[in-house]
């Protein structure tokens, strides 16, 4: 199980990022391929990505980020993504950015983790808040964001990191920020060739 919580019957506090841009790449050099939107199962990603809590009860948010321009064809694969996830629609939106996807996410990770923490401190005042953070992304600038986060909100709130990346492609920082990492390559499925 990914970590353990403080009080047991809680409902976990889950927060779930996916920076399609960098998922959609895999491999470097010769071996480097891109993925369409349409060869991954986003809902099957989110789903491996949930399950890995071994939890049966927990409060989601976050989002699935990608590019986003203007076509009617782009806003149409955006509608059948949120469609196609499911029984996470809900908790999950599927958001389009026509600038830097990984501010984005860092912007919504700051308001989510919050949220959660002001949810969970209304619900549950005598006990330490707890949020695990589910990303698929082998960037940098995520370890940072992290590291400040915790340091900011220290005594308050304890952030688990549980990043899935493709193998080779976890940037140094981000694995050591990392209570777990899942290599992406061994949850193939997810993927349509």
């Amino acid at each position: 199980m990914d970590g353990d919580m403080t009080t047991p019957g809680l409902i976990r506090n889950v927060a779930l990022y996916i920076d399609t841009p960098n998922i959609q790449i895999r491999g470097d050099g010769e071996l480097r391929r891109y993925l369409d939107h349409d060869q991954v199962d986003w809902a099957e990603l989110v789903s491996l990505m949930v399950g890995s809590l071994d939890v049966e009860r927990c409060t989601l948010v976050g989002g699935l980020y990608m590019f986003r321009n203007n076509t009617t064809l782009m806003r149409r694969h955006m509608h059948d993504i949120k469609i196609a996830l499911g029984r996470y629609r809900e908790a999950i939106d599927v958001v389009g950015t026509l600038k830097d996807v990984d501010s984005r996410i860092i912007i919504d990770m700051w308001g989510d983790v919050i949220g959660l923490l002001r949810r969970w401190n209304q619900e549950h005042p005598d006990v330490l808040c707890e949020v695990t953070v589910l990303l698929a992304s082998g960037d940098h600038i995520y370890a940072d964001a992290v590291r400040k986060m915790r340091e900011a909100l220290d005594g308050l709130v304890r952030i688990r990191l549980h990043t899935f990346a493709w193998e080779g492609k976890i940037a140094p920082g981000l694995d050591e920020t990392s209570e777990e990492v899942t290599l992406l390559d061994d949850l193939s499925p997810f993927v349509r060739l």
